[in-house]
């Protein structure tokens, strides 16, 4: 791929990974089990395989909206720019998480449930509740997680972290949902 920036801007603009479908016009897919989800697979030039990106429930949105939702989020893509809303806190993210998939019965077993709880209040939240999701990146994770592997917690426990917070960023509720309570 042949990049049409000048020498001269490419020397004083910082580095930014390009981002990239991985075809022009990826497949719409759609998810296996009791709440299906559209999505389509894309992934940047620092990923070593595709990841998936969920565009909606199929409950709260037929085809032709996923595709809609499709064709936006290919446009951001298509601009270099991964939209991360700065109004949105962790807190709140983990608060509609919490309303959404922890409190539904059917979406994880009880015992899932109740240990995905204890790692929001006792982990995840004392760190993370008031900083914007736009200022959480992979080295804030990173240090995080070495604090408290540092500190002597289990293994099992970070590794229940780490799933934790990847259902929360990948699979998590609308951002839509979590500005509203944000701003409350």
């Amino acid at each position: 791929m042949v990049e049409s920036v000048s020498e001269k801007n490419a020397q004083n603009d910082p580095p930014r990974p390009r981002l990239f479908a991985r075809s022009r016009d990826p497949k719409l897919e759609r998810t296996e089990g009791k709440d299906p989800r559209w999505y389509i697979r894309w992934k940047t030039d620092e990923d070593s395989s595709p990841r998936r990106h969920y565009l909606g429930r199929v409950s709260e949105c037929d085809q032709a909206e996923a595709i809609a939702r499709k064709r936006e989020l290919l446009a951001v893509l298509d601009d270099r720019r991964v939209p991360l809303p700065s109004d949105v806190t962790f807190g709140s993210l983990a608060a509609e998480y919490t309303r959404t998939v922890l409190d539904a019965r059917d979406t994880l077993a009880e015992s899932t449930r109740s240990k995905y709880r204890r790692h929001l209040k006792n982990h995840l939240l004392p760190e993370f509740a008031g900083v914007s999701i736009a200022r959480i990146d992979t080295r804030a994770i990173d240090a995080w997680l070495a604090r408290k592997a540092a500190a002597g917690l289990a293994p099992y426990t970070i590794a229940d972290l780490k799933n934790l917070l990847s259902a929360l960023f990948e699979q998590g509720p609308p951002l839509e949902a979590c500005r509203s309570q944000s701003r409350a």
